[in-house]
């Protein structure tokens, strides 16, 4: 029977814990980050033997080190690796791996986070090949398709990205390899922007899930805080392309309209924000019951005005305010 619903970082925690106190879990250590864990090399094997592996030309993967052995396996296998730089803080994130480029050496170096960025080329966004196959990390995951990331939200940028690019569809796979402990028989917390995945891959098995979760079907905005856009040089720019597009595409259908976008003003870039003028000051003459006269800023409406310029003052007559005659 699945269990009451929680939160993802108690299953974050749990599931760390879990695999530190069982001894599943290799170095560095399961806490804070995808858990690289016994028998990872073994539930790569498993995965390139399936069928939807074998079909694919180019795999997407991720840069963490469970899935080191996959991404070899994909390079030995003679498909064309697409990798994400950590934390995608590049201008142009991407990496792309040819095995037809590389020597049987530099294959097993590439498969590495600091191989793929020396032997990698370096793509933009648009220069990325249409992708057949997605292979991602997992903290958690269920038999439903449900996945839970470290919460950093890097595989659903990523996805997210390539979705909006026109380099995935429908028709992309998107697989795991875990731990059997990281496989929960409950429901787990899924949102708009979280990644299913369709296949799990253990050093046991390899489980065909019938999801039940849509995927993203791009890169949900309003679920991102401005420091990660602004920390993301790619998201800046696609969010300022994004708010282009929507403002012509609405000064085009209605016409006369002041054109503005539907993109939060509060998640804009800051150097593309609309500043605000400052309000132009009036000039302006006071004029006392003794005929002096000063000019300044303030504006009064006279004798009526409930001012403090107009207030009657202790051992003096109160200052009559008018407007300057030009």
């Amino acid at each position: 029977m699945f269990r009451s619903m929680r939160s993802k970082d108690q299953v974050r925690r749990a599931v760390w814990r879990a695999m530190d106190r069982e001894g599943v879990s290799r170095f560095p250590g399961a806490e804070g980050r995808i858990p690289n864990f016994a028998g990872a090399k073994l539930a790569a094997q498993k995965l390139s033997a399936h069928r939807l592996w074998k079909r694919a030309q180019v795999i997407k993967a991720n840069p963490d080190s469970p899935q080191t052995h996959a991404r070899r396996l994909a390079l030995e296998d003679g498909k064309q690796l697409v990798m994400a730089v950590p934390r995608l803080r590049d201008k142009h994130p991407f990496r792309l791996l040819d095995p037809r480029r590389l020597s049987k050496a530099q294959v097993r170096e590439a498969a590495t986070i600091k191989g793929a960025l020396r032997h990698g080329r370096v793509v933009a966004l648009e220069e990325v090949p249409e992708i057949d196959f997605v292979i991602c990390g997992s903290v958690a995951v269920n038999l439903s398709g449900a996945r839970i990331g470290k919460g950093g939200g890097f595989s659903d940028l990523e996805y997210g990205m390539l979705i909006d690019a026109g380099k995935i569809d429908d028709h992309t796979f998107v697989a795991t390899t875990v731990h059997p402990i990281q496989i929960l028989r409950e429901h787990l917390m899924v949102t708009d922007h979280d990644l299913p995945v369709d296949l799990i891959a253990t050093p046991r098995a390899v489980i065909d899930v019938e999801r039940m979760y849509d995927r993203p079907r791009g890169i949900l905005w309003d679920h991102l805080h401005p420091p990660q856009i602004h920390e993301i040089p790619v998201l800046e720019r696609m969010g300022y392309a994004w708010a282009r597009r929507a403002r012509m595409r609405r000064a085009r259908r209605w016409s006369g309209s002041s054109g503005r976008s539907t993109f939060p003003s509060r998640l804009q870039p800051a150097r593309f924000r609309t500043r605000r003028q400052p309000r132009a000051r009036i000039p302006t003459a006071t004029r006392t019951r003794s005929g002096s006269r000063s000019t300044g800023a303030r504006t009064c409406t006279g004798l009526r005005c409930r001012c403090r310029a107009s207030r009657p003052r202790m051992g003096g007559r109160s200052p009559t305010t008018i407007r300057r005659r030009r």
